[in-house]
């Protein structure tokens, strides 16, 4: 369960009524998609779009027997009015969600907030995102709907790297700008879910990335097609580079990429590598676990002697071994191996 953030607003200068009703059904999906897979959905309380979210939250709370007060969670400033009567309605601390006050509190939805999403909007919508990244909080800016969190989408694009969004891929992230060629039920409530889906993996990551030689062995195939099962079998996706790698990307870029957003690292030592050395230690200078494994009578280098490895004589083995380290892991990201009681 997650705690989601929707932030912006619904009002549109563009003038164009389409694209502003389209926004306003989006909005009301989200809150619908956000309860419906979970989560607990955080507003401001003080905008149209924060009434529309929450109130079709609410809805699908009632409709799941769910109590709205645990599921919607909202604050308001002292001099505003709330925007809607719907879940738990708290007094925001932060007097003015402008300006940086004393203590340096954070504003209270962006403080609690897993995942910040956020929708149209304007000037007000900007600091929202500005606390965000203050805050280290991923941003979710729905792009395809324009206003300021078009603008928001820009900022990310040309950030991306530096941004807590490392946990999944550019191209993933280039969804907010999708275009819809209708704006019908059917489409907004399918977009909804993609978003609803993206922040999920912004929060917590579910590949691994396997740093292997490639060498074409028939012991070192069957390892990595253990790696597959037994994360298959714990609700993660193993893979290595060679096996999806874009013929028209720089490798170590893609290969640093696929590490930063990992959940976390199977590195196997069994052949002599630079390359894989260099990369297990990327891995551990970013503060990522990393599960070593090496063929019974490697001899690791002095580097990497200190760190705990699963040494694996048979497939048999490494199985086992593998998937009692990964129940050890799974806990974090809220994961549980087939068979395996967490």
């Amino acid at each position: 369960m997650a705690r989601i953030l929707v932030a912006g607003g619904l009002s549109a200068d563009d003038h164009d009524s389409a694209i502003g009703k389209a926004r306003e059904l989006f909005a009301t999906a989200l809150g619908r998609e956000i309860v419906t897979r979970g989560h607990v959905l955080l507003g401001g309380c003080r905008s149209d779009l924060d009434a529309v979210v929450a109130n079709a939250a609410n809805a699908a709370a009632t409709t799941a027997r769910l109590d709205p007060r645990a599921t919607i969670r909202s604050w308001v400033t002292k001099s505003a009015k709330p925007s809607h009567d719907v879940g738990e309605i708290l007094r925001s601390r932060v007097e003015d969600w402008r300006q940086v006050p004393r203590r340096y509190l954070f504003p209270e939805p962006v403080q609690e907030a897993d995942v910040v999403i956020i929708l149209g909007g304007s000037d007000g919508t900007h600091y929202a995102a500005s606390w965000a990244r203050l805050a280290n909080k991923p941003i979710v800016p729905v792009a395809a709907f324009g206003l300021a969190a078009a603008e928001i989408f820009e900022d990310e694009m040309a950030s991306f790297d530096r941004r807590p969004t490392g946990r999944i891929g550019i191209e993933e992230f280039q969804i907010l700008n999708r275009i819809l060629q209708v704006f019908d039920a059917d489409a907004l409530n399918m977009f909804a879910r993609d978003v609803v889906m993206l922040a999920e993996r912004l929060i917590t990551p579910t590949d691994v990335f396997v740093i292997m030689s490639f060498a074409e062995k028939g012991d070192l195939k069957d390892a990595y097609n253990t790696f597959l099962r037994v994360c298959k079998g714990a609700g993660f996706t193993a893979y290595k580079v060679d096996h999806h790698f874009d013929r028209s990307q720089r490798i170590v870029p893609a290969v640093m990429s696929a590490i930063r957003r990992s959940a976390f690292i199977i590195g196997d030592l069994s052949e002599p590598s630079m390359n894989v050395y260099y990369e297990v230690g990327y891995a551990q200078a970013l503060g990522k676990d990393v599960v070593a494994t090496a063929r019974e009578g490697t001899k690791l280098p002095f580097d990497l002697f200190d760190i705990p490895t699963i040494f694996w004589d048979s497939q048999d083995t490494l199985e086992t071994k593998l998937k009692t380290e990964i129940t050890r892991l799974a806990p974090k990201f809220g994961r549980e191996i087939s068979g395996v009681a967490l």
